[in-house]
């Protein structure tokens, strides 16, 4: 008797953990998508060509527990989330704070739902379009990296913010002096030359005198 064997595919993929980069193959079912599969796995997920960034040794195997993933950039596939066309998502910028950096991207959602709705009732993996990350294993002001579309563990979440009413979300450096600086040049932020008003309130007239005409 034939063992039945569902027909897998192979998704290339750079893989951010609590240790750094990995880069390796997942293999779900070819009729899975990528999102589906890794929020119903097990604990733990198996991958394949496991190497590390900056390393030599490759390995055939490794189980790496899916708490520890941050967030994986898929190399080539399409077949992220299935996306229902008539749901008229909105799209937002956000901003989403790591242990060890952060990463700028669009989200979408549906309409008339608030970014931190949407992460209160949200667990596990999510898809995030025109990512850019500042990530750094050794606590240093990392440059940006341009990482495209993440799916991101929510569970490595430290913080979300949404900042679609910066100008650009992707540059911007989380400092009290270049917010002021970014919400000045949009025209929301007083600038210290803008005229304040000086007008004050009229001074009290006199009380009338006793025997005056203007106090009969």
């Amino acid at each position: 008797m034939s063992e039945y064997r569902i027909e897998q595919r192979a998704v290339e993929a750079r893989i951010l953990t609590a240790r750094g980069w990995l880069r390796g193959t997942f293999n779900p079912p070819r009729a899975a998508y990528l999102t589906d599969y890794l929020n119903h796995a097990p604990p733990f997920l198996n991958i394949t060509a496991v190497l590390a960034e900056g390393g030599t040794h490759t390995l055939g195997h490794l189980s790496i527990q899916k708490r520890a993933i941050v967030c994986v950039v898929p190399l080539a596939d399409d077949r992220l989330e299935a996306v229902n066309p008539i749901d008229n998502r909105v799209e937002h910028e956000v901003y989403c704070l790591l242990r060890d950096g952060s990463i700028n991207a669009r989200l979408q959602v549906m309409p008339h739902v608030r970014v931190s709705d949407y992460f209160m009732n949200r667990e596990g993996f999510i898809v995030l379009e025109g990512a850019v990350g500042h990530i750094s294993a050794h606590h240093h002001a990392p440059e940006p990296v341009e990482l495209g579309t993440v799916i991101l563990n929510t569970w490595n979440v430290v913080g979300v913010s949404e900042i679609s009413w910066l100008r650009h979300p992707a540059t911007l450096s989380l400092t009290r002096r270049s917010l002021c600086h970014q919400l000045w040049r949009i025209g929301r932020w007083p600038t210290r030359s803008a005229p304040r008003s000086r007008a004050r309130c009229p001074a009290p007239s006199p009380a009338p005198r006793r025997g005056s005409p203007r106090a009969r």
